[in-house]
């Protein structure tokens, strides 16, 4: 159902913030998955600083923090490595 999907408007919204903020990248997570055209107006610029994830990279960034606030799990990876480990980019 593409009415619940991330539409290209969102993702543009959001990039703006990672630059105005003037951050290395940025990771939008979305439950409902992404539109065909979403990422159709991104740059190779913008490419290199937007990365995006499923349900599966929201279970697994949850999962992790549970392992991390029971003390099961020390992480030993800075926020980057984890972002690239859940998310996907345009590599």
């Amino acid at each position: 159902n593409d009415k619940n999907k991330v539409g290209e408007h969102y993702i543009s919204d959001f990039l703006q913030v990672v630059i105005r903020e003037n951050r290395k990248s940025g990771l939008y997570l979305s439950s409902s998955g992404y539109t065909a055209n979403a990422f159709e107006t991104l740059s190779k610029i913008e490419k290199t600083r937007f990365r995006y994830g499923d349900k599966t990279s929201m279970l697994s960034l949850l999962k992790m923090y549970e392992r991390v606030n029971s003390g099961i799990y020390v992480p030993i990876n800075d926020l980057e490595e984890v972002m690239e480990k859940i998310s996907k980019g345009f590599e």
